[in-house]
């Protein structure tokens, strides 16, 4: 079985277009349980005064490459938070009067979160979801479109986690627009996770099975649903 983990930044994974495969289980983070916690550990470790930031470890995610594209096999949870909180930080710097470096980390934010391919003549959103249940809210977001279709209960959620990481970051911005940078800085440059990438489809899921065994794992039926 042919392994390849890496330690990411954020930052880095503009490296890689995710996919979320339509076989996966939706969006469940709940905003007051896993999304607060979420946002409690990255406030325990980055410190806004501190010349040397201590880095934050944030798990793992496991991916097998598809025609130029990765699809998630484990980890879509985190990832989906993670791109709903760039989200939230490219909404709060947009409009407002930025010097020129505080310019630079808006435009890197925004050709993280999409990026246009020359070749197709189209935008390349960092993370695409294909479950029935997330339907266009994430791409609209992405895009900065506003959301018009059914909420299900996948979207509900996602607009809640949306919600309190923005109102989070703006307790930053309430400090000044150099602090909320600040935070954004250390949440690209400071987070990482483990990238695991598999040879394919099938090496994949024996490593989320073996993962998902040895901890607080998940159940019967969620491992036979994935397989």
């Amino acid at each position: 079985m042919d392994i390849n983990a890496d330690v990411k930044s954020i930052d880095k994974l503009k490296d890689y277009f995710f996919i979320v495969p339509d076989y996966q289980r939706e969006y469940v983070w709940k905003v007051d349980d896993q999304v607060e916690q979420f946002l409690a550990d990255i406030d325990n470790e980055y410190d806004p005064g501190a010349q040397k930031q201590s880095n934050y470890f944030i798990g793992s995610i496991i991916i097998v490459e598809k025609n130029g594209k990765y699809d998630v096999i484990d980890g879509q949870q985190r990832l989906t938070t993670i791109v709903l909180s760039v989200c939230a930080l490219r909404d709060l710097l947009k409009g407002l009067e930025l010097n020129p470096t505080q310019s630079q980390y808006y435009d890197l934010i925004k050709t993280w979160l999409a990026h246009f391919d020359l070749k197709s003549e189209q935008m390349q959103l960092r993370l695409e979801l294909q479950y029935e249940e997330s339907k266009d809210f994430l791409k609209n977001l992405i895009e900065g479109a506003e959301y018009k279709g059914e909420s299900s209960s996948s979207i509900k959620k996602m607009q809640q986690a949306y919600d309190r990481l923005k109102d989070h970051f703006e307790g930053y911005l309430r400090d000044g627009l150099t602090e909320l940078v600040g935070y954004a800085r250390y949440f690209l440059t400071g987070i990482d996770l483990v990238v695991i990438e598999s040879e394919n489809l099938s090496s994949a899921l024996k490593i989320f099975e073996t993962i998902n065994q040895r901890g607080a794992g998940l159940n019967a039926m969620d491992l036979v649903k994935n397989l």
